[in-house]
């Protein structure tokens, strides 16, 4: 019975146990349920505060329920012996019903029951109990399914606890959601696009956003999370106001409103430069936005805004961030230009989204160097040691120059000659370089230049230098004097090679070929020599102011001549010795020796010339130092100065010094001056004893201090002196006038009668080419025909070559390599037969050749009679053919009728008559030849080689050879057209000669370069005036002379040569 009870108790206990846990277990399931409801219904925003109040009543609801249902069980348990007995004997099957038996037994005696075996069925039921059948009743196994529930539930629980917001779920009457919304209200432009961001303060939900335009109905959008608690939506292309509020769970924002506004534009209206005060720049004011300009300059811009705002900066890319001054719609700025590269104007606006501003760009203008040239004289010269040197130069710079300076580099010396107080952009001036300051010898070089400073600060002054150039100083006598020593011993070379072309010529007279050749050897060593000396001199003479244009033209024709000797005559004579060929050999050296003693005679008329020249130099100098003397001694009557007074005296000695000169040179004229000169009877009215004794007393009167009495001698001396200039002017002027005109007009006639013989050869040659264009015509006509003919017969080899084909086709012995006998030939026929038909026979006769001889060896190949009968044929034609072509040569009397031959006839004649006017001219070239250097030698063989091509082409017109006369026509008459242009360019040089200056110079005279390049060739002869800087247009006649030279026709010497290329053309 204990056992039983013992039983039913512990049975009791562990159900009670049972279902408190399992009524724990549940109310956590209610719990996690509700957390979760909650948590799905905020996901799909359809949580409330009335839905979460209802989830709470329903969870405290259904807590109470589950907690009363379990006490009630609890309590049930005590008075429920019957039912845990069923329920152990339900799960224990051996004990069937034995179990309730006995607790019913135990708890009610029935009637008629015996005891004994009441109490001995309740021992039997208690010896089969143990507390083993506890296990089956109640167990771990009751509470899995609600176990496996509340597993699932915790961990899903800890896995979304940080998106659980339990406060909210649980203590509903808290207060709303918080939340913070920006940018709240705001303003935009038309179009614009608007973010709006929400930070919730605690719980991890997603924000909704709510935005409609006004009068249209809302929008809602799900925010996007950024960040870590923060969420943002954009609200794209806003056209007109809006409103929109967030709504964060069931908690909502207060609406905010989107306001459309004009976009800010903001717009540069002026730009002021305010220069630094070093450049040489105008302040100005621009309305272009862009700014350029040099560092240091202050900018001050004005800008316009489109509506009113309270502050803006002015930016740049270099950060700096500038405050603005406003007024009204108005912004002003400024800056400095430093390094920056563009700039932008900021707005500061309230709440408003600031538009990409409008960048502006910065230009910095480089201070580039100055820029310095010397325009004139652009080149290294040479100076007396008296004179001045003008330079003309330009400078500029883009800010303004400051100084400009000459350095003289040999010297290490630096003078200012220009200086600027305010700066200027640009300058052409000109300086004077007085050499005389410089205390320089003759000999002395000088490299000088120009330097130029621009205006900028001390830090940043620029400086640049213009080309290097030279001046040297010059004794012109004793260059003179040097130059006329040199041509002296060039007279001695030249008389020395007449000497030895003389031996030389005894030697060929003799035979002895070998004495011959080796003194005409040395004959052209030495003048190739004295040519190479020569032209040394000349390249001094065209720096030596003392020598006359006309002489050193003179030279320049001799070197010439002498080049022409050594290099081309001297050396037809070496060949004709060397080969022996005496006739040829002594002709040559003939015009060799006529040539050298004409050589020598002018070069003695030109020395005597140029003493003549020297004579006319020293009274010149006479007369400036003369009139310097005068001047010098009004200067120093008004202010006594000793400096002065020791150059006075200099200057007087040094014009006793010119006076005894002269005396020489007086003396010496008879013998070293022309014959003309010489006897000038003004020359011969020449006393320099006046002059010598008013120079000593004026140098007394300087001595003793009586300056009036030595100005009144200074002025009859400077009469006496102009006088004697004039005199020798005069002389000097027609002595050479008679030289040269008389010469000039000589030259002039023959030009005349040239052009004479010129027109009628033009006449004849013009016509002949008539006649042999008819020739050609004619011929042409005739050829054609032929070539028709020719044609037909090409046809006909053609055929016979395919005939001879077809048979070796045929036979069945023929080798098959025969056939490639056959390609050749015919490809070869086929091109001569389409040059015949388009009337062309460009490569027929060597095709012809060609082709008879592939047929030659095709017959030699071929063992059919047949075939190389055909052969045969088909090359006896191609013969003919080539005969007919190579033969064609038209009957002169099919080329020309009567009209024609009476016409050839008559051109014959006139071209004969031209041929002794010509030969009339050959004397008279000959005798001018030998009048001046001017006029070639070989003059005279070129108007003879023109007559001897007129008697041939008369010849050949009188035997009607057309294209040969023709020939013999045009040689005529290029001969006679170079004859002409040497005529031409000697009567020029003489009217060149007649308008040069004769001698004496201060300024400064173009250096040669010894290599022979730079571009600077001639002499000036005078004082030079150099241009100044206003100067330097060309003169009216000078532009008018070149526009015309320019519409003029190509010379006339060119005239049969073009024709006759047009004409080769055509045929």
């Amino acid at each position: 019975m204990d056992n039983i009870k013992n039983l039913i108790s512990k049975t009791k206990i562990k159900l009670g146990i049972y279902h408190i846990i399992n009524t724990i277990i549940k109310i956590f399931i209610v719990l996690f349920l509700l957390i979760f409801i909650n948590y799905f219904l905020d996901l799909l925003s359809l949580s409330s505060h009335n839905i979460r109040f209802v989830l709470l009543f329903l969870c405290i609801s259904a807590l109470f329920y589950l907690t009363v249902k379990t006490i009630k069980k609890i309590i049930y348990l005590k008075n429920a012996d019957e039912e845990i007995s069923l329920l152990i004997q339900k799960k224990n099957e051996n004990l069937k019903d034995d179990l309730i038996i006995a607790v019913q037994l135990t708890k009610n005696i029935y009637p008629n029951t015996s005891v004994e075996l009441t109490d001995a069925f309740i021992k039997h039921t208690s010896s089969k109990i143990s507390t083993d059948m506890l296990k089956n009743v109640i167990g771990p196994k009751n509470l899995k399914n609600i176990f496996i529930i509340f597993t699932v539930l915790i961990i899903n629980f800890i896995i979304f606890s940080s998106q659980l917001t339990l406060k909210r779920y649980f203590l509903i009457f808290t207060s709303a959601t918080e939340f913070t919304v920006s940018p709240k209200d705001t303003t935009i432009t038309a179009g614009s696009d608007v973010t709006i961001f929400v930070v919730p303060k605690s719980e991890n939900i997603t924000p909704y956003i709510f935005y409609r335009e006004i009068n249209s109905s809302w929008q809602q959008k799900k925010m996007k999370n950024i960040e870590n608690k923060k969420y943002a939506e954009k609200i794209e292309n806003v056209m007109s106001d809006t409103e929109y509020y967030v709504e964060l769970l069931d908690t909502k924002s207060v609406k905010y409103n989107i306001t459309i506004v004009s976009p800010m534009a903001i717009s540069v209206s002026k730009v002021e430069y305010i220069y630094p005060l070093h450049i040489g720049l105008a302040n100005k004011t621009e309305t272009e936005a862009d700014i350029e300009a040099p560092r240091g300059t202050t900018i001050k811009i004005t800008a316009q805004t489109n509506r009113s705002i309270k502050e803006a900066f002015l930016l740049t890319n270099t950060a700096e961030k500038i405050r603005t001054k406003m007024s009204k719609n108005e912004i002003t700025g400024q800056f400095i230009v430093q390094n920056q590269s563009e700039y932008w104007f900021e707005p500061v606006l309230n709440g408003e989204t600031i538009p990409q501003p409008t960048k502006h760009k910065i230009s910095i203008i480089k201070n580039n160097p100055p820029k310095i040239d010397i325009i004139a004289p652009a080149l290294n010269v040479m100076i007396s040691e008296n004179g001045r040197l003008k330079i003309v130069y330009s400078a500029e710079d883009d800010f303004g120059i400051s100084e400009i300076s000459i350095n003289y580099l040999t010297l290490n010396k630096k003078n200012q000659i220009k200086s600027f107080t305010k700066p200027e952009k640009k300058t052409l001036d000109e300086y004077e370089i007085i050499i005389p300051d410089l205390n320089l010898k003759p000999k002395d070089v000088v490299e000088y230049r120009l330097e130029v400073t621009d205006s900028g600060n001390l830090s940043e002054k620029l400086t640049s230098y213009s080309e290097k150039y030279s001046f040297e100083i010059l004794s012109y006598e004793l260059e003179h004097q040097l130059i006329e020593m040199e041509l002296n011993e060039f007279n001695m070379e030249l008389n020395e090679v007449l000497s030895r072309q003389l031996q030389s010529k005894t030697a060929l007279t003799k035979q002895d070929f070998e004495n011959a050749s080796l003194m005409q050897q040395k004959a052209q060593e030495l003048m190739k020599s004295s040519s190479s000396n020569l032209k040394k001199t000349i390249d001094k003479m065209a720096n030596d102011p003392l020598t006359s244009y006309s002489n050193y033209l003179e030279y320049e024709n001799m070197l010439d001549a002498v080049e022409m000797l050594g290099n081309q005559k001297m050396n037809e004579a070496i060949n004709s010795l060397s080969n022996k060929q005496t006739d040829n050999a002594s002709k040559i050296q003939d015009e060799i020796l006529e040539e050298l003693k004409r050589l020598s005679t002018f070069s003695e008329n030109i020395v005597k010339n140029q003493k003549m020249e020297d004579m006319l130099s020293t009274t010149r100098e006479m007369a400036d130092s003369a009139d310097m003397i005068e001047q010098k001694l009004s200067d120093l009557k008004n202010i006594p100065d000793p400096q002065k007074m020791k150059e006075l005296q200099k200057a007087t000695e040094r014009l006793s010094e010119l006076i005894s000169q002269l005396s020489e040179k007086l003396a010496k004229m008879p013998q070293e001056t022309p014959n003309d000169f010489a006897n000038n009877e003004k020359m011969k009215k020449i006393d320099l004893m006046q002059m010598k004794l008013s120079t000593d007393e004026m140098k007394w009167s300087l001595q003793m201090g009586n300056i009036d009495k030595a100005i009144e001698l200074a002025q009859k001396l400077s009469k006496q002196v102009s006088d004697i200039l004039n005199s020798i002017e005069n002389s000097v002027n027609s002595t050479n006038s008679n030289m040269n005109s008389g010469l000039q007009l000589e030259i002039n006639q023959t030009i005349g009668e040239l052009d004479t013989i010129i027109n009628e050869q033009q006449k004849i040659l013009t016509d002949t080419q008539k006649i042999d264009a008819k020739r050609l015509e004619k011929t042409l006509a005739l050829q054609k025909e032929l070539l028709k003919k020719l044609a037909e017969k090409q046809k006909r080899a053609i055929v016979e070559l395919g005939n001879s084909k077809s048979i070796i086709e045929k036979s069945t012995f023929t080798h098959p390599g025969i056939y490639n006998l056959y390609i050749h030939p015919e490809r070869n026929m086929e091109i001569v037969l389409g040059e015949f038909a388009s009337q062309k026979i460009d490569k027929s006769r060597n095709l012809l050749v060609e082709i008879i001889s592939m047929l030659d060896n095709l017959e030699k190949n071929i063992s059919i009679i047949n075939a190389k009968n055909h052969i045969t044929k088909s090359k006896t034609i191609e013969q003919e053919i080539l005969d007919e072509l190579n033969n064609f040569s038209p009957d002169k009397s099919a080329l020309y009728n009567k009209n024609d031959f009476e016409l050839q006839k008559q051109l014959s004649e006139n071209q004969k008559n031209n041929q002794l006017r010509t030969q009339s001219l050959t004397k008279t070239f000959s005798d001018l030849s030998k009048k001046s250097l001017s006029i070639p030698s070989d003059i005279t063989k070129k108007i003879s080689s023109s007559e001897k091509s007129m008697g041939s082409a008369s010849e050949e017109l009188n035997n009607t050879n057309i294209p040969s006369a023709v020939d013999y026509e045009k040689k005529a008459l290029d001969e006679l057209l170079s004859s002409k242009e040497s005529l031409q360019n000697a009567s020029d040089q003489m009217t060149q000669m007649s308008k040069s200056g004769n001698s004496g110079m201060s300024g400064g005279m173009p250096r040669i370069r010894a290599s022979g390049t730079g571009g600077y060739t001639g002499f000036r002869s005078g004082f030079v005036k150099i241009p100044s800087a206003d100067e330097y247009k060309p003169p009216k006649e000078l532009r008018e002379t070149i526009i015309e030279s320019l519409q003029q026709k190509y010379p006339q010497k060119y005239d049969t040569i073009i024709k006759d290329y047009f004409k080769r053309l055509i045929e």
